[in-house]
């Protein structure tokens, strides 16, 4: 089933699914952004769970990485998708925290730095 529609001018044909159409959910994932105060800015993460977790009645397990404008570039969608359908694995949910240009003072906790001394972020003021 089709349809056409006609926007300012320009002319979209939209395609409809089948009423009974099968499909599959490997994954769910959801992009945001809160505002941190011991960082001082907007963080934006990416939280990715297996299919079943949004019907589940339990709790999960948390792998929380650093650096999660990475994602794409680690292949962590296939990674994930792959653990998930591992049955020997306990499903999990991923977050990615982003980072900024401003990475190694984020290290450590919100009020001290790690074992390298990074992470003095809430002292640091960044360069302009």
């Amino acid at each position: 089933m089709t349809c056409q529609t006609i926007i300012l001018g320009i002319r979209y044909t939209c395609t409809f699914l089948q009423k009974n159409m099968p499909f599959q959910i490997d994954i769910v994932s959801l992009k945001g952004s809160f505002r941190s105060v011991h960082l001082g800015r907007k963080v934006h993460f990416r939280l990715v769970a297996p299919s079943e977790y949004k019907e589940a009645q339990k709790r999960y397990p948390v792998l929380m990485m650093n650096d999660g404008q990475d994602y794409a570039a680690m292949q962590l969608e296939r990674a994930l998708t792959n653990a998930f359908s591992d049955k020997s694995i306990t499903p999990f949910i991923y977050v990615g925290i982003e980072c900024n240009q401003d990475r190694m003072y984020e290290y450590g906790t919100a009020s001290s730095p790690d074992y390298k001394k990074r992470g003095a972020r809430r002292y640091h003021i960044p360069s302009s």
